[in-house]
């Protein structure tokens, strides 16, 4: 059993979170054949492998979110369709979302964009949306005018 996040892709539906056990709970959740998508060495996203040819709808969120946690991924084509985000696996076990992830996603209401240049650190303004600051900071990065970027909660 793994704890997961399930990332809709209408964004009118809220996150969620949830427990899953084995493939066919992956495969409900996403709505089809299970892909695995790599974000980072410690967080996996699933998604329907035909997503694409069932014309499902682009998965803002799961999209933003793998843009800024793996800048090499900016280039491939969005996430469509709904998205399971959990652990890589371990012995071919999904392992849980890690917690700072979860915490971050699910419990945080005010975030702020946190940015490097040089010695010097710099911070946005707050934004009382992930995705919003998401988006900021993957614009800042792309501009390439700081250091390391990531998104926090604010303080």
């Amino acid at each position: 059993m793994a704890r997961s996040i399930i990332i809709p892709a209408e964004s009118r539906f809220q996150l969620a979170r949830t427990s899953l056990i084995g493939l066919q709970d992956f495969q409900r959740a996403v709505g089809g054949w299970v892909e695995q998508v790599t974000i980072t060495d410690q967080l996996a996203m699933l998604v329907d492998e035909e997503g694409r040819m069932k014309n499902l709808p682009i998965n803002r969120r799961a999209t933003l979110l793998r843009r800024l946690l793996s800048p090499s991924s900016r280039d491939e084509l969005a996430i469509v369709g709904n998205a399971v985000l959990l652990g890589v696996p371990l012995y071919e076990q999904f392992r849980d979302v890690p917690q700072d992830v979860e915490k971050l996603l699910i419990e945080t209401n005010r975030y702020v964009v946190r940015a490097t240049a040089g010695t010097s650190e710099l911070r946005s303004h707050p934004f009382d949306s992930f995705w919003e600051a998401s988006e900021v900071a993957i614009v800042a990065d792309l501009a390439e005018a700081v250091g390391d970027i990531e998104v926090i909660a604010y303080e």
